[in-house]
């Protein structure tokens, strides 16, 4: 029973090794994110180190409703289930 105590803490704590140095590629790159700097958003500005949060300030204007929304959900179900073929490399 101890044997598998020890093994558990063991697989544990690599997988917080593993979280915690994702986290840490996520904070160093959350500061070259060009897609942020085209919609006007300071990379500097929208983390917190110390609470590990994402802050844009980015608010919804307007709601969708039916039957505007009923099609865009049909057409989001749409592109997740749409069809993919094998493609032949071998002839030129």
């Amino acid at each position: 029973m101890k044997q598998v105590e020890e093994s558990e803490k063991i697989q544990i704590s690599e997988e917080i090794r593993i979280l915690n140095e994702h986290l840490s590629n996520t904070e160093k790159k959350v500061y070259h994110i060009e897609e942020l700097s085209r919609i006007k958003i300071n990379c500097t500005k929208i983390y917190n180190p110390l609470s590990r949060v994402f802050d844009t300030t980015i608010k919804r204007v307007r709601h969708y409703k039916s039957p505007y929304s009923d099609d865009l959900l049909q057409k989001f179900m749409l592109y997740l289930s749409r069809n993919a073929f094998d493609h032949d490399f071998t002839n030129n």
